[in-house]
């Protein structure tokens, strides 16, 4: 009896634990025991040997190392508890956005969302990503409309580990900061104002970590930059400019071959790929070191360039940013079904195959037939943003309170969403469907939060009339 009491007091908790935990063991099983690409498996190592290269963030070494450390070299432990943490994040604040009844309409709705069936169970750091991301919207919304000072630690832990877990994520730090800020001189509020000083302080954690367990922590994100120049300088080409004669030096010099520059640019990109001349046949660690460090390092290169071809660097960017919005056009929204060959000995076994093999058919249609377009999922936050804008006229409001979120959640969520993804315009990288997996989730928890509420009060208006 105390039994069934509990579970009709707290309805909607049971239900969000009872469904992480149902759609966690489903994919573990169906994967069984992991989705695991290259970087996968790179991550995987690091927290075997606890050792961090710079190459990956470390604060997802050392969960998995927590889970190591108690379970063994048993990956499918680690993607039981990612899957069920991306699912109890998103079920909460999707519990926070809804009206207690439309909650459950949006929670079985999200059980349907086809990203998450690969994703929940995808061992990458952009998972991990949209789950403390979750989070952080979470006990921000929470803080905005309570006030209560265990929202606001809350916050400030989630925020620590969204920066942590993905550095270009600092532009979300500074987005909650800067709603904060503007709460203090709109409402002239000293707490919020100390509050948005106190949340600066969550970029620290970050950095100490990385200070502390990289063992190299400039080199990877050196290699970041000079695979950005590559970019530049292969865009250069592609607008028909005359080439740059610095650059053509620099990537002779860098491959040690007179024709490196040619390679460089005469690929079939769009936009110039910045991981190009790291697969060029030519390519070597030591050499290219050593020619960066003799033309004067790779900032003093994108300086240069950037001040003699502006227009180029700004086409690149915008280009490079379309690239990843288009979903159809980027790599495809999965790397593999399985694990990728390694020499730890760890190979896919479904449960689940001819569950899994049903399930793939489905989630590729999907997107193939333009699920996949990241401009959709930009598109609904920019409606909310316009929503919360314009608020206060009259069929805007009317849409506001059909919708039924809460009021910080209309601006709080499309911040957060469309500055991550101003993020990647800033400093591009590969256009792979994963980077903005973040921007969708936090997108269909929107819509769906939206449509389950609309849903409810137009059923509730008819049974009143």
């Amino acid at each position: 009896m105390k039994a069934r009491e509990f579970c009709a007091q707290h309805a909607s908790t049971v239900l969000i634990f009872g469904l992480s935990f149902f759609l966690a063991s489903l994919w573990t099983l169906a994967h069984f025991p992991a989705v695991m690409s290259v970087d996968s498996i790179a991550t995987w190592t690091e927290a075997l040997n606890f050792q961090f290269n710079g190459q990956h963030p470390p604060i997802l070494g050392l969960i998995m190392r927590a889970v190591i450390e108690v379970f063994g070299n048993r990956v499918e432990y680690f993607t039981f508890l990612q899957a069920s943490a991306l699912y109890l994040s998103a079920l909460f604040l999707l519990r926070q956005l809804c009206q207690a009844r439309a909650f459950f309409f949006a929670a079985t709705a999200l059980a349907l969302y086809p990203p998450a069936w690969i994703y929940s169970v995808t061992l990458w750091k952009d998972v991990w990503m949209a789950i403390f991301g979750c989070m952080t919207a979470l006990f921000l919304i929470r803080t905005l409309e309570s006030g209560r000072r265990l929202d606001l630690l809350l916050l400030f832990i989630s925020l620590s580990l969204t920066v942590a877990i993905r550095h270009n994520s600092i532009l979300i730090a500074a987005t909650v900061v800067g709603i904060f800020f503007w709460k203090a001189w709109s409402q002239r509020s000293k707490r919020s104002f100390f509050i948005g000083l106190s949340l600066c302080l969550s970029i620290l954690p970050s950095s100490l970590l990385n200070k502390t367990l990289n063992t190299n922590p400039e080199k990877f994100k050196t290699l970041i930059y000079r695979s950005l120049y590559a970019g530049w300088v292969s865009t250069h080409h592609k607008l028909g400019k005359s080439p740059d004669p610095e650059a053509v030096s620099v990537w002779n010099k860098a491959l040690d071959s007179s024709d490196a520059f040619d390679r460089l640019v005469n690929r079939k990109d769009k936009c110039g790929d910045e991981w190009a001349y790291i697969m060029d046949p030519a390519f070597n660690r030591k050499h290219e070191d050593r020619t960066f460090t003799e033309m004067g390092g790779v900032f003093y290169l994108l300086k240069n360039f950037a001040l003699r071809h502006p227009s180029t660097v700004l086409s690149h960017h915008t280009c490079d940013l379309i690239r990843l919005l288009d979903g159809k056009g980027s790599t495809h929204y999965y790397y593999h079904w399985g694990v990728v060959p390694n020499e730890l000995g760890i190979v896919s076994e479904p449960k689940l195959p001819a569950f899994r093999t049903a399930f793939l058919k489905v989630a590729d249609r999907l997107f193939w037939i333009g699920f996949g377009r990241h401009f959709l999922f930009a598109g609904f936050l920019i409606a909310f943003l316009f929503v919360a804008i314009f608020r206060g006229r009259c069929k805007i409001q009317r849409f506001a309170l059909m919708t039924g979120m809460p009021r910080s959640a209309y601006y709080a969520l499309p911040l957060m969403g469309l500055t991550y993804l101003f993020s990647f315009f800033l400093v591009p990288s590969a256009t792979d469907w994963r980077y903005l997996f973040y921007l969708s989730l936090t997108s269909t928890l929107t819509l769906l939060a939206s449509i389950a509420n609309w849903l409810i009060k137009g059923t509730e208006a008819e049974k009143a009339n």
